[in-house]
């Protein structure tokens, strides 16, 4: 495998993971289409999707982009979740246990 150029950085890194080439498209938010043209060198990987590889896969973001240094960092990058996705996140978990709560109630009502 050819590591000299970011498009094989990129499979290569896909190859440690140990996932296939759709469950690696799916974790990075892309089509697998894009994620294999960027693996055969027909399209750069966009920023975002250089983001999601350094912070899923601990991937140094300076070895990504030049191939210099050690592929994997040895401290994971703290992911911190947006606001809006805790926020989004403690909503779903409120409706998930009152929707809880009733069916506990009918099935009382039912018992009874």
């Amino acid at each position: 495998m050819d590591i000299d150029s970011i498009n094989g950085r990129f499979a290569y890194i896909r190859e440690k993971t140990g996932l296939n080439k759709k469950k690696f498209a799916d974790e990075l938010g892309v089509n697998q289409s894009v994620s294999g043209d960027i693996e055969l060198g027909h399209r750069e990987p966009s920023r975002e999707v250089l983001v999601k590889l350094a912070t899923i896969y601990n991937v140094d973001i300076n070895w990504l982009l030049t191939g210099i240094g050690e592929p994997f960092r040895e401290k994971p990058i703290e992911k911190q979740k947006p606001p809006l996705l805790e926020e989004l996140e403690r909503l779903i978990d409120q409706k998930i246990e009152t929707r809880i709560s009733e069916i506990e109630s009918r099935l009382k009502e039912i018992n009874s």
